[in-house]
């Protein structure tokens, strides 16, 4: 009867989330965008009987998702003994890197069973400083928030460690700290006398208390665990942290799924619709915290690697509760694009980083590191599964997976160079012949061209999502599978950073399940065939607008003791892009924060020349003391930028021939506050010595850049300039003849973005001749 009912409520909360999805910038009426989730899906499973999550030591992969995970490992391998036990002593989180690296090495391990050599050294340490209360404490903490958010975040995510660990190493020791760690939070998480507010960082809590109640059956850990869940509101779309935020509703919806509680359920979902409608980017990235532009705290330019994650894995949760397939397609989605755009090619996951914005972000060893690595081995566990009636082939990894059938080992092997095809074979091999369905997701935004089983046709239509082969199985079966991988778009949704101005008539690129971004650095032929004036072409910028000869706040430019008569006034966040016709030899400038922000402003600048950075600082993500114009960043590293109080710096770029000029101006990592950003006496310089101020030169923005001049046409064009891995597309302007627009796949990019720093752009107009 209860399952019954279960099954019932469910089936409402889809049936009344159906209805078309609405944006709403006052955030007194989200609960609206709730109630309008665009929310597709079958019936919930019995997760009782129904699917499982399959071991990481069952699963075996190869090719670049195991590649993947033994970069990610090494780099972990880098962290000083400073790094990894700082936060008991000066930091403020705690143990929350210990954990998280204790967390990534196991699951690691048990996807590749090979361990880091260090293991030991960050396990038994790990066990020595655990306080007789069963709590490990941070340190020298200053402020409340340290005292309470960064105890109980930190302490969330080292119980995690630890019971990773006991399923890596079997040891009893981890498991009985994370029960003496989790005997602390049912006695003192609630405390009246805490010194501030429960939040966010808080409430990360829900996934790793519902976890130990998983490993050990006892009630108390998951009674505590769904009192947590209950306190946590709605998504504050003002002020959120989203990673925190997103990762304790994936707790939710694991506290769902074993109490069958319909409010938490329905939580998870009006959540979940938010995130899916008005924060994600196309390629499945999430920016870090949200916001708004009266409170200035709006960074929805870049993203944190750690949120992407969370992201992933709440698609995971959610398909576990529904077995609806289009969670698993958002699965694929966040997996072979924005994921694998933010591990940069030393293995470490960066934070910080964006695609229409030229913000490369670095490895963050703190936390998107392990986060990272985490959900590298979290992937392997949903290739192949069963409900233990059927098997269900859910992701197209290299791969060999052992799984269970009423008490009969079944082997399912995937060979397949997807995503650069969609070709692949599937073996099924089962220990003795017997009947079952083998189901195949089928991504929405594809078809089958080709199904055999054992080199014959099958002719069975795909429902729901997958395509069910039902037959008796015996060992040597296979089954051969052709997926279209087609070109296509996806149109623009309203996000939360986007305002009236913006054009929602613009499209994302897709070939297959892969998102096409235009690299600037690949197209410079498209500004030769143009001819276009030496001119301002676009500019961008968050608060206030771009002002000649005069400050943002229109007084005179002024950097420390210097005036300046000629220049450009902005404010981080700025992008101001001037089209220079192959006329020039040299930029140059004098930068810096006008003198009236004093020491509140903190800026950096760069200088794109024909589409990639030529000068300007770089994140970095070290500990190290930096000088008296580096700001420290509440993330742990240091930020070489200008302030209000320095001096301008002059600078020089060489620009022979060039194109194409972007200039950048940056926050630095602490808020926007007085970025009052000049770039004084900004002008250019001929072959003959004659200079022309970016001031004086036409503008042209009302025509807009030459790749807002020009559409897309869905049809791939012949390219003698392309390289490997690039699709050319045919791009039409007014008035010239087609010409092909290189395009480069957005996780191609996560490498070497950081030596490279290209100007991309995800958002493009559609030719509508386009097939």
């Amino acid at each position: 009867m209860i399952k019954t009912q279960w099954c019932l409520l469910c089936g409402v909360l889809l049936l009344c989330s159906m209805r078309p999805t609405t944006f709403n910038n006052d955030t007194n009426n989200k609960h609206d965008v709730r109630e309008q989730a665009d929310r597709r899906g079958t019936n919930f499973s019995d997760n009782k009987t129904g699917i499982q999550i399959t071991p990481a030591q069952d699963v075996r992969v190869q090719g670049d998702l195991l590649s993947r995970m033994q970069r990610a490992i090494r780099y972990l391998d880098k962290a000083s003994p400073k790094e990894i036990w700082d936060g008991f002593n000066d930091g403020m989180w705690g143990a929350d890197w210990s954990g998280r690296t204790l967390e990534a090495y196991s699951r690691v391990a048990l996807s590749t069973g090979n361990c880091s050599s260090r293991y030991d050294e960050i396990g038994s340490g790990w066990l020595s400083r655990q306080s007789p209360d069963g709590a490990f404490h941070i340190g020298k903490a200053k402020f409340d928030f340290e005292k309470t958010a960064g105890f109980w975040f930190g302490n969330a995510r080292g119980m995690m460690g630890l019971l990773w660990a006991y399923r890596y190493k079997k040891d009893p020791r981890y498991l009985a700290a994370a029960r003496k760690l989790g005997d602390y939070y049912v006695q003192h998480y609630f405390d009246k006398d805490q010194p501030s507010a429960p939040g966010s960082f808080w409430w990360v809590a829900t996934e790793s208390m519902y976890a130990l109640y998983d490993a050990t059956h006892d009630r108390k850990y998951l009674d505590n665990a769904t009192q947590i869940a209950r306190t946590i509101p709605p998504v504050l779309m003002s002020s959120q942290h989203t990673h925190s935020y997103l990762l304790s509703i994936r707790g939710i919806a694991q506290i769902a799924e074993e109490t069958r509680d319909s409010a938490l359920l329905n939580k998870v979902f009006r959540e979940y619709a938010i995130f899916r409608s008005s924060v994600m980017w196309p390629g499945g990235g999430i920016v870090e915290h949200l916001g708004d532009r009266k409170t200035q705290n709006l960074d929805y330019w870049y993203d944190e690697g750690c949120s992407v994650d969370d992201w992933l894995g709440l698609n995971l949760d959610c398909w576990r509760l529904t077995l609806d397939p289009s969670y698993m397609d958002m699965v694929e989605r966040v997996a072979l694009n924005h994921l694998l755009y933010d591990q940069d090619e030393g293995g470490g996951f960066c934070g910080d980083r964006s695609v229409d914005f030229v913000r490369e972000g670095a490895p963050w060893p703190f936390c998107c590191s392990m986060h990272g690595t985490r959900t590298l081995s979290e992937l392997t566990q949903y290739i192949a599964m069963t409900d233990g009636k059927d098997v269900f082939i859910n992701l197209f990894y290299p791969s060999t997976t052992h799984l269970s059938i009423r008490g009969t080992g079944v082997e399912a092997g995937i060979q397949t160079d997807y995503p650069a095809n969609g070709k692949m074979k599937i073996s099924v091999t089962p220990a003795a012949a017997m009947s079952f369905s083998v189901k195949v997701r089928i991504p929405a935004w594809s078809r089958v061209v080709s199904a055999r089983v054992n080199g014959k046709e099958w002719t069975g239509a795909a429902a729901t999502g997958y395509l069910s082969i039902a037959r008796k199985w015996q060992a040597g079966d296979y089954i051969e599978l052709i997926l279209d991988m087609p070109l296509r778009t996806e149109q623009r949704n309203r996000y939360i950073g986007d305002d009236e101005k913006t054009d929602l008539s613009l499209v994302s690129l897709w070939k297959g399940p892969r998102q096409l971004v235009c690299n600037q650095q690949l197209n410079m032929h498209l500004w030769k065939a143009a001819r276009a004036r030496p001119a301002l072409s676009y500019s961008y910028q968050t608060y206030d607008t771009l002002q000649f000869d005069r400050s943002v706040k229109g007084t005179p430019l002024k950097i420390g003791l210097n005036t300046y008569a000629k220049g450009l006034g902005t404010h981080s966040i700025s992008e101001i892009e001037y089209s220079l016709g192959g006329q020039f030899k040299e930029f140059r400038a004098d930068i810096g924060v006008d003198e009236q922000a004093g020491d509140e402003g903190a800026v950096r600048f760069k200088v794109c020349v024909d589409g990639l950075v030529k000068a300007g600082t770089l994140v970095t993500a070290n500990t190290s003391a930096g000088g008296a114009a580096d700001v420290k960043s509440i993330y742990g590293f240091n930020v070489s930028a200008a302030t209000g109080k320095d001096d301008s710096r002059s600078i020089r770029v060489g620009i022979t021939g060039a194109q194409v000029l972007r200039l950048v101006v940056d926050d630095a990592v602490n808020g926007f506050a007085n970025d009052y950003a000049e770039w004084a006496n900004a002008r250019l310089i001929r072959e003959d010595g004659t200079a022309v101020y970016l001031s004086d030169l036409p503008d042209d923005r009302r025509y807009g850049s030459i790749l807002d001049r020009g559409k897309i046409r869905l049809e791939e064009m012949p390219d003698r300039g392309q390289a490997t891995g690039i699709v050319s597309l045919a791009y039409a302007v007014p008035g010239q003849p087609l010409q092909p627009i290189r395009l480069n796949y957005l996780a191609d990019l996560g490498y070497s973005l950081i030596a490279g720093r290209p100007v991309l752009k995800s958002w493009i107009k559609l030719d509508g001749k386009s097939k």
